[in-house]
């Protein structure tokens, strides 16, 4: 039995890397190290050994870009953490490990882009055109009186023609359809497994795709129902779409949700619209945002979500109870802290725009965020800013650089941009998070606490944005003029070793562009956490502390970084050139007492001026 003997021989070889190739897949979080980052211990806790390498101590170590990462170490120091963790870590100290858990726990995927039939072989053209084109020309030289097979030499040449046609051209093509559609397929269960791994394993209390849901703006209906369909049963297959009323987002009162209480969260996907769900300022219409809404959920809303003290024996039962965001300062502190999520459609912030209603209605929910909002000053208050295109920042902070173009025909609409306008983008800051460089607006202008997520941009960054309010002398002109600074921004990680983040005097706010969950990037997912630390002294204001980490699976083999535009959308993009220019507009203000600038809705559309 020579031939039993190779095969056992075989499958011993082979069923070694077999088996750890599947603990790896399933169980990559661990052995990656991947944790959303907690809490420090608190004084009185004992010191005690962390089973997650991540968070020694409360903290998680970072890797170049400022992301924290759990792949130090490999698996041997994994394995001797492991050992030692659980020969110190007393019972009592295994329960206080599992309390510190952050109460806030964001699970952020960026850009999935889930491809369709557009990017298969037209399903309307024959399997074999060859043969087609064998049978109709040359086989029934006339269809109409059908005259039988040629017999002449040259009728036999084109037949094998055909034949060789068949075997050259349409064979491979098929294989290759097939090809593509195995990996499609394919790919939407590497998603899945991204999703459900980190799920399972970190335990998120809410989750967001920060936008570029599906491949591409220009398919028609019924294929952005299809790719959604694969979103939800495939990708997602837990996931539920946020309905309106849980979404409210009109201004109302911190209605909210109390951390931790309504477990639904964990299974709601909050959904971002990306450039390639609803297309840039230039192509943004009703019917694009109608059939987003529809399947995915709203594109503009907020949420509050409410962290409940634990009271004390004599506190008063009511200091818990929801309050105004028009109540005075002073009441605001002995609130409950609260984390306030908003969910921006930024495609339109920009212009010149198709749709200049739809420009308004987000200009609208800016100024309804904005005055809905708790004051300056409550540091009670966390904002969560999730949106799609980066803000401004200066060529060489990420891998993308500031970069528009805009259709020549068509009144020069915008087309393309890989982040905000540097005008747009100190508009959010200056509103939203009620920033300044005036260090007599409300706070000394340092603003709200915050932080931004958003996509876009694959390669993914992290950076600090800041308010530089050194002055500069300008001796350009006749006379010396001097001029405050400018909003700049630094990677986070220098950011943070020139101590910016923990300064008391400039502005500032991190954000976090999110790497790609694509198998060419690595299947990579975010981890933000968020957790409130009281005041050190008795009635003193407490604050908000946020940190985030980055934990990747593995690249997808054969998949292509970019990838080619898909057929759609590529023909569009054909039919007229870009022309790069600059940009600059206006957008009116308003000044609010309580809550620093507001955005006039009327005139809060961007005015763009070619150059």
């Amino acid at each position: 039995m020579p031939n039993s003997g190779l095969l056992l021989t075989l499958v011993r070889f082979l069923l070694t890397p077999a088996l750890i190739s599947t603990l790896w897949i399933y169980f990559y979080p661990f052995l990656h190290g991947c944790e959303f980052p907690e809490p420090p211990p608190q004084r009185s806790e004992p010191e005690v050994c962390y089973l997650n390498p991540q968070a020694s101590h409360g903290k998680a170590p970072q890797d170049p870009n400022g992301a924290t990462t759990g792949s130090r170490g490999g698996l041997l120091g994994l394995g001797k953490q492991m050992v030692h963790t659980w020969k110190e870590i007393s019972e009592d100290g295994r329960n206080k490990l599992a309390g510190r858990k952050a109460p806030f726990r964001l699970l952020a995927l960026g850009d999935p882009q889930l491809e369709g039939d557009t990017s298969l072989p037209n399903s309307d053209e024959p399997t074999f055109p060859s043969l087609k084109q064998l049978f109709e020309k040359h086989i029934f030289k006339n269809k109409e009186d059908g005259r039988p097979l040629e017999k002449e030499l040259v009728g036999c040449m084109r037949i094998l023609e055909s034949f060789r046609d068949l075997v050259v051209q349409d064979v491979p093509r098929l294989f290759g359809s097939w090809r593509k559609r195995l990996d499609l397929w394919g790919n939407d269960y590497y998603l899945a497994h991204v999703y459900r791994s980190m799920k399972w394993w970190a335990g998120p209390t809410h989750v967001t795709v920060l936008g570029d849901l599906v491949g591409s703006q220009w398919i028609d209906d019924n294929e952005f129902e299809w790719r959604a369909w694969r979103f939800w049963n495939r990708v997602f297959s837990d996931g539920q779409k946020i309905e309106d009323l849980t979404a409210l987002g009109d201004g109302s009162d911190e209605p909210g949700d109390d951390l931790g209480v309504e477990k639904a969260w964990e299974n709601r996907i909050i959904n971002i619209a990306g450039n390639h769900d609803i297309g840039y300022a230039g192509e943004v219409d009703g019917s694009a945002i109608d059939r987003f809404e529809k399947q995915f959920g709203r594109v503009n809303w907020d949420r509050w979500v409410r962290l409940p003290r634990i009271p004390s024996s004599d506190s008063n039962p009511q200091t818990s109870a929801p309050l105004s965001p028009f109540d005075s300062t002073a009441s605001r502190m002995n609130s409950d802290p609260v984390i306030r999520l908003v969910v921006l459609n930024d495609m339109n912030l920009d212009g010149p725009v198709y749709s200049h209603a739809h420009q308004s209605d987000t200009y609208s929910f800016i100024n309804s965020v904005i005055s809905t909002s708790r004051p300056v000053e409550d540091p009670s208050v966390l904002t969560v800013l999730l949106t799609h295109v980066p803000l401004h920042k200066q060529a060489g902070v990420c891998i993308d650089a500031p970069y528009f173009s805009y259709y020549e025909e068509n009144a020069g609409l915008l087309r393309e941009q890989n982040h905000l306008s540097e005008f747009a983008s100190r508009q959010v800051l200056q509103s939203i998070f009620g920033m300044s460089g005036d260090r007599g607006a409300p706070r000394a202008g340092m603003g709200r606490m915050g932080i931004i997520l958003d996509g876009h941009d694959h390669e993914g960054c992290d950076v600090w944005h800041y308010f530089n309010r050194s002055e500069t002398t300008d001796m350009s002109g006749e006379s010396a003029e001097t001029k405050t600074g400018d909003w700049a921004a630094l990677p986070y990680p220098i950011a943070r070793r020139a101590k910016l983040p923990v300064s008391s005097d400039i502005p500032g706010i991190r954000e976090v562009t999110v790497r790609s969950m694509m198998g060419s990037y690595g299947g990579n997912a975010g981890l933000l956490s968020a957790w409130y630390e009281e005041g050190a002294k008795g009635g003193e204001a407490g604050e908000w502390k946020v940190e985030y980490a980055a934990c990747p699976f593995v690249v997808q083999h054969g998949a292509e970084k970019e990838g080619n535009p898909e057929p759609n959308e590529a023909q569009r993009i054909n039919g007229s050139a870009a022309v790069e220019i600059a940009t600059n507009g206006r957008v009116g203000m308003e000044n609010d007492k309580a809550n620093g600038h507001t955005m006039n809705g009327s005139a809060g559309r961007a005015s763009m001026m070619r150059m």
